[in-house]
């Protein structure tokens, strides 16, 4: 039997622009199980810009969430940006929002938002089937620059993408007074 772990990631952004300096604005971020193994102790990581800090005020508190499949899943958010999932079943998926504040000094148009899986276990002790979690080199803010947004699913449209890694940018509309 092929035992298949394959976790992915998606993040969107949910509130509703145009932003200014001071907003706040709250991304969903989505985990799939594409697997056939059950997956636990998921760490999930959203690398907070600079330009922005984390907000609890709209942002899924620690506790149960249901996910697509009505199954609760545990969510334990740790007020900084990282959060771990007790356990997905195979083919299911769960979402959870973060918010986050731009800061009052920001000077730029817009702001980049990067997120990750960067750990998880299953009974078997396999490693994700696309992009190795346990390997640090595949990790980090900075694998935004050979991503594709929105993927899911990095056969065949970019090889180099991972789909446990997505990003999102908004536009901040600069204020003249």
């Amino acid at each position: 039997v092929n035992q298949v772990f394959d976790l992915a990631l998606l993040k969107v952004e949910s509130s509703t622009g145009p932003y200014a300096r001071g907003d706040d604005v709250v991304f969903t971020i989505t985990v799939f199980n594409q697997g056939n193994l059950d997956a636990t102790d998921i760490d999930v990581v959203d690398y907070i810009p600079a330009d922005m800090s984390y907000t609890a005020m709209g942002s899924t508190a620690s506790g149960v969430v249901m996910s697509a499949n009505s199954a609760s899943v545990n969510l334990t958010n740790n007020g900084d940006g990282t959060y771990v999932l007790d356990g997905l079943g195979a083919g299911d998926a769960v979402s959870f929002d973060i918010a986050l504040t731009i800061a009052s000094d920001f000077m730029g148009t817009s702001i980049t938002n990067n997120a990750e899986i960067t750990d998880a276990d299953n009974a078997l002790d396999e490693p994700d089937e696309d992009d190795e979690l346990d390997d640090p080199n595949n990790q980090g803010e900075d694998n935004a620059d050979n991503e594709t947004d929105d993927d899911t699913n990095d056969d065949p449209d970019n090889p180099d993408d991972q789909d446990d890694f997505d990003f999102e940018i908004i536009t901040v509309v600069p204020v003249f007074d």
